[in-house]
């Protein structure tokens, strides 16, 4: 315990109180730091930034991480919903040089389709914990503070309709690039045999 040596009414802290209060110091200090100079922002970018309504595309979004501050866990949140997609994967990073600073990018791509032509913007909430440790007299003390990534700027994509001229009468709306294989056996038979095609 602490206590004052003046003599005044003495200031006694329990071991467990002065820890509540030194941790919301440093969190105060923490957000007021990362506030000035947040470690991350994001982009986002579409594979295909005029798709047909139902034809499916690429998003990735981009988080550009300073020093590792950023935790793996990002929560993204607020797509419009006329569009659906895919869980997002991860995939390998690298660093970059931007805005006179080196960043660690993390790119997740997903899979996504727009169903009703017209404009459409994406600006998504992402929320995210910056990890720090902060070195004080007594210990070293990790924090998990709460952020909202900045996202540098709304994605506009503008969602066509599907071409009217040549359309098949049975046409089912299926939109996108589509391959095809076949196999006929036997593959060596005589005039008249049958095969079978797969």
């Amino acid at each position: 315990m602490i206590h004052s040596s003046s003599a005044t009414p003495s200031l006694i802290l329990a071991p467990s109180a002065f820890f509540v209060f030194m941790t919301a110091i440093l969190l105060v200090w923490l957000r007021t730091a990362c506030a000035a100079d947040l470690p991350v922002f994001a982009e986002l970018n579409a594979s295909r930034p005029a798709p047909y309504a139902g034809e499916a595309f690429e998003l990735t979004l981009t988080l550009y991480v300073a020093d590792n501050a950023l935790d793996r866990q990002v929560r993204i949140a607020d797509f419009p919903a006329d569009l659906t997609q895919t869980p997002f994967e991860e995939r390998a990073g690298r660093p970059v040089e931007r805005d006179g600073r080196t960043w660690t990018t993390r790119p997740y791509v997903c899979r996504a389709r727009a169903a009703t032509p017209g404009e459409l913007r994406l600006a998504p909430q992402l929320d995210g914990r910056l990890v720090r440790v902060q070195r004080t007299w007594f210990f070293n003390q990790t924090f998990a503070l709460p952020i909202r990534i900045p996202l540098r700027a709304p994605l506009a994509l503008s969602v066509r309709p599907l071409p009217v001229e040549r359309r098949p009468d049975d046409f089912s709306g299926a939109v996108g690039r589509f391959s095809m294989h076949a196999v006929a056996e036997p593959s060596e038979v005589a005039v008249g045999d049958l095969i079978t095609v797969r």
